[in-house]
């Protein structure tokens, strides 16, 4: 308003500037965080933010699941996850001091849990295996924002490595107890195995 000096209004005055280029582009962000958002949200693998003090901050629908809803994650705010001694000891929270430490990524094969599994009226209790990933997130001055996990199950795969190593020890157990000579050599002619009996 355009005021005289004895309080009345003389007139108004409406000042428009165009916005339509910085709203644009502000929707358009908004968009990118929405798709980026549901991208995250639909990884086939878990996925949490930290903040640099080790403060879980936001994690996946897969990452939530991979918890279970009895973890301290949800049920105790003050948790501090680094100094869980199950954590210290898989290395977990080491490969995140680590990260923490370094700023650079650390990729490492880590026994997470284990879960129980019904057969007729036995319960049995297998490990859970995970290929957990720690990455930093840093500004443009290269100061960490904040660090990610990414934990993808390798169960399957780790108990069929397992397996074969089972295996592989049994059948080095059984060959070198063989009341006759073995020898086995590889495509090259090096000798791969050779038993006692063999040896004598």
């Amino acid at each position: 308003p355009d005021m005289k000096e004895d309080g009345s209004m003389v007139h108004c005055m409406l000042i428009g500037i165009d916005v339509t280029t910085r709203k644009l582009a502000e929707l358009k962000q908004a968009q990118n965080e929405v798709y980026y958002s549901q991208v995250l949200e639909n990884l086939p693998l878990g996925l949490q933010q930290f903040a640099p003090d080790g403060r879980s901050m936001d994690m996946n629908t897969m990452q939530r699941e991979i918890w279970g809803d009895a973890h301290p994650f949800f049920t105790d705010p003050g948790y501090k996850w680094l100094r869980d001694p199950f954590y210290r000891l898989n290395g977990l929270a080491a490969m995140f001091e680590e990260t923490r430490k370094t700023g650079k990524t650390h990729k490492r094969e880590i026994l997470l849990s284990y879960r129980e599994k019904q057969v007729d009226n036995i319960t049995r209790i297998y490990p859970v295996y995970y290929e957990a990933t720690v990455f930093p997130l840093t500004d443009q001055q290269r100061n960490m924002v904040n660090l990610f996990l990414i934990l993808d199950d390798i169960t399957e795969k780790k108990l069929s490595e397992l397996s074969l190593q089972k295996s592989e020890r049994l059948l080095d157990n059984i060959i070198e107890n063989l009341p006759i000579g073995y020898i086995q050599f590889d495509n090259f002619g090096f000798i791969r195995r050779i038993n006692q009996t063999q040896r004598i």
